[in-house]
């Protein structure tokens, strides 16, 4: 006898206690179709993930170079030119605009990039006329403006000598 014969025996009986039987007989039915439901959808699940263990293994493997995409760097390229661009508004003497300049100048060093800061603007974190900035900022843009001057200097260095090369066998 299968379940859905005793259920329906249960359910057409006459008595005192019919409506008793019958909601019995809707809640099991009721459970029945649940647990239907959660096999089938597990099941379902199952399957996509042995699907998706596939398309993880497409994934992890490389993509040619002529395919690949560096989406980060366009981000990266912005957010430096935000905070370059807030560093280098150095004309104001509002406490807030101050406190966003020290804040980028700070994310610029972390991220090293003060070199895309343009060196009048340095020298206005070097100069520090109204102590806003702090030492730390001051310390940081004289390393960055040495290392500038340095550079300059080693070019110049190399023209000089070349410039001289020339003189000599000209």
């Amino acid at each position: 006898m299968s379940v859905a014969n005793a259920l329906f025996i249960l359910a057409t009986g006459d008595g005192e206690d019919t409506f008793w039987t019958q909601l019995l007989v809707v809640v099991v039915l009721a459970a029945g179709v649940g647990i239907y439901g959660m096999v089938k959808s597990r099941a379902k699940r199952i399957e996509r993930e042995s699907n998706d263990e596939t398309i993880e293994t497409i994934i992890e493997q490389p993509m040619p170079l002529a395919k690949r995409r560096d989406l980060t760097s366009g981000m990266e390229l912005l957010a430096r030119d935000f905070l370059v661009e807030i560093v280098e508004q150095t004309d104001t003497v509002d406490r807030r605009d101050i406190a966003m300049q020290r804040l980028s100048f700070d994310e610029l060093v972390r991220r090293r990039g003060l070199w895309a800061v343009a060196s009048e603007a340095l020298k206005v974190y070097v100069l520090d006329e109204g102590n806003l900035f702090g030492k730390k900022i001051c310390c940081e843009a004289m390393k960055e403006l040495a290392a500038r001057t340095g550079k300059v200097a080693e070019q110049t260095a190399g023209r000089t000598a070349v410039h001289a090369g020339r003189e000599l066998n000209g």
